[in-house]
C-alpha cells in the first residue's frame, strides 16, 4: 500500500527488487479487482502466491483471496479463497504447504484497528488445491508479526495487538510433524512489522510506539553450555543477548 493513513491504496503492480544491479524495476500488473495491500506473500518457484489482504488502506475491506502470479509471464490465477481473512501478516511454504499465520481484520472505521486478532493458522496444499486449518491455534495471536519456516518449522515472531503497548517479543514455533507448538527463547528487542528469513533472522522493525528496533537474528545450538561473548558475522561485531541451553540464541548487532 502507498499514500496517507488510513486510507492507503494498494498498488497496482508488484515492485521487483535485483539484488545483483541493486535496482528496482516494475513487475506484473496486479488486476484492478485483486488489488490489496498487508498480505502475505510466497515465491514457490517461478511463482508468487499472494495471500489475503486488506483492500481499503487500513479503514476496512479485509479479504480471504487467494491469488497466483507467474514471475515469468505475468500470468494471474484466482485460486479458492482462504477460510479465514486476515491482514498485516506473513505466509511461508513448508513441504509443499503455504502456512498463513497471524494477522488481524483490520477496521479503522469501527475503531479497531489492533482488536480484531486472527488465532487460527490456514493452511494451503499446493498438490490438491485445499483449504484447511490447524487444530491447534496461534497461541499468542498477533498482527504485524513475521514468520519463516526454517528446519521444517513453521517461526511466528514479534507483532502487536491491543492486549500491549509494546510490541510483542514472543517466538513461537509450529512443527507440522508433532502438530505442536513450542515456546522459543524471546526476542531481544520487540519486533513489528519486520521481516524474516533463513537462520531465523529479523530485519529492523518498529514498536507499536514508533521506535525503530535493532537487526536480529536466531542461531541454532547444540552446546549444552551458557556463555557470554563477542563474534564476528559478516564483518559485524556481534553480541550475544540471550541463549537458552541446548536450544539457541538470538543475537543483537552492536
Amino acid at each position: 500500500m502507498t499514500g496517507g493513513f488510513p486510507r492507503e491504496k494498494p498498488l497496482d503492480h508488484i515492485p521487483v527488487y535485483d539484488p545483483a544491479t541493486e535496482t528496482w524495476s516494475r513487475g506484473p500488473e496486479v488486476p484492478e479487482s485483486r488489488r490489496r495491500g498487508g498480505a502475505g506473500a510466497v515465491v514457490v518457484g517461478d511463482d508468487l502466491y499472494v495471500v489475503a489482504g486488506i483492500v481499503d488502506g487500513h479503514m476496512g475491506g479485509f479479504v480471504p483471496w487467494l491469488d497466483r502470479v507467474n514471475l515469468v509471464t505475468g500470468e494471474w490465477t484466482v485460486l479458492p479463497d482462504a477460510p479465514h481473512a486476515r491482514d498485516h501478516f506473513c505466509a511461508v511454504e513448508i513441504g509443499g504447504c503455504i502456512y498463513a499465520a497471524g494477522g488481524r481484520t483490520t477496521s479503522h472505521a469501527t475503531g479497531e484497528l489492533f482488536s480484531l486478532l486472527v488465532a487460527p493458522v490456514d493452511v494451503y496444499d499446493l498438490a490438491t488445491g485445499r483449504w484447511s486449518s490447524l487444530a491447534k491455534p496461534l497461541p499468542t495471536p498477533r498482527a504485524g508479526n513475521a514468520a519463516v519456516a526454517a528446519n521444517g518449522w513453521l517461526w511466528v515472531v514479534g507483532g502487536e495487538s491491543h492486549t500491549q503497548g509494546e510490541a510483542h517479543a514472543e517466538v513461537e514455533v509450529y512443527d507440522p510433524e508433532r502438530a505442536n507448538w513450542k515456546a522459543m527463547p524471546s526476542l531481544a528487542t520487540v519486533l513489528v512489522q519486520g521481516g524474516a528469513e533463513g537462520g531465523v533472522k529479523g530485519a529492523a522493525g518498529q514498536g507499536v510506539e514508533g521506535r525503530e528496533g535493532s537487526a536480529i537474528g536466531w542461531r541454532a545450538e547444540r552446546r549444552k553450555t551458557v556463555r557470554t561473548r563477542r563474534e564476528s558475522a559478516r564483518g559485524n561485531r556481534m553480541k550475544i543477548v540471550h541463549e537458552k541451553v541446548g536450544c539457541g540464541r538470538w543475537l543483537e548487532s552492536c
